[in-house]
C-alpha cells in the first residue's frame, strides 16, 4: 500500500493532488480497518485545524469541518507540539484537562482514535487521524509507524501541491 501511494504521488499534476488523497485516505481506512480517516492541515497561524479531506465508511459521519483552538485546547496543543495521540480506549484514555475532546468523544461514539502529526522540513504542516466507532482498536506501534510514514506521503503531496499552485499562479 506504501508504495502504491508512493508511485501515485510520484509527478501527479496538483489538480490531481486532492482526489487521489481522499483515494488513498479510502484505502488506508479498509486495509487497517477503521471506521473513518481524515487529513487535517494547520491553519497559517496554527490554531485551526481544518479537516480537509476525509473518507468514511457508509452510514459513519465523515466529521469534516474545523478543529479550532479554543473548540479544543487540548488537543490543537498535542498537535502543534507534534506528539502522536494513540488513544485505544476513549474516553478513559484522555486526561482531565482534555474535558472537550470527552465530551465530544461521548456525543460521536468515537472508541479509539490514532493521530498522527505530518512534518514537512521542520514544520508541522498537517495531522491524519484515523477513528473507530464499532470497536476498540490496540494501535501497534509498527502499525503506527507504517501510518506516520503513509501520512508523510499525504503531506508531501499537500506541500508539492502548494507549491505547484504558487508558482503557477
Amino acid at each position: 500500500l506504501l508504495a502504491d501511494l508512493t508511485a501515485t504521488f510520484v509527478n501527479l499534476a496538483a489538480d490531481r493532488v486532492d482526489e487521489e488523497i481522499g483515494r488513498g485516505l479510502r484505502e488506508i481506512a479498509q486495509f487497517v480497518g477503521v471506521d473513518r480517516t481524515t487529513l487535517m492541515e494547520f491553519s497559517p497561524d496554527g490554531s485551526q485545524l481544518p479537516r480537509v479531506h476525509g473518507y468514511a465508511r457508509a452510514g459513519i459521519d465523515p466529521a469534516l469541518g474545523m478543529v479550532a483552538s479554543e473548540q479544543f485546547p487540548w488537543y490543537t496543543q498535542q498537535r502543534r507540539q507534534g506528539v502522536t495521540l494513540v488513544l485505544r480506549r476513549l474516553p478513559d484514555d484522555l486526561p482531565a484537562e482534555a474535558e472537550a475532546a470527552r465530551r465530544y468523544c461521548a456525543e460521536q461514539g468515537l472508541k479509539s482514535h490514532l493521530a498522527i502529526p505530518l512534518q514537512v522540513g521542520d514544520t508541522i504542516v498537517a495531522a491524519i487521524t484515523f477513528g473507530t466507532l464499532t470497536r476498540f482498536l490496540d494501535w501497534p506501534d509498527e502499525l503506527v509507524s507504517r501510518l506516520r510514514l503513509l501520512g508523510k506521503v499525504f503531506a508531501d503531496a499537500m506541500t508539492g501541491k502548494v507549491t505547484e499552485d504558487v508558482v503557477a499562479g
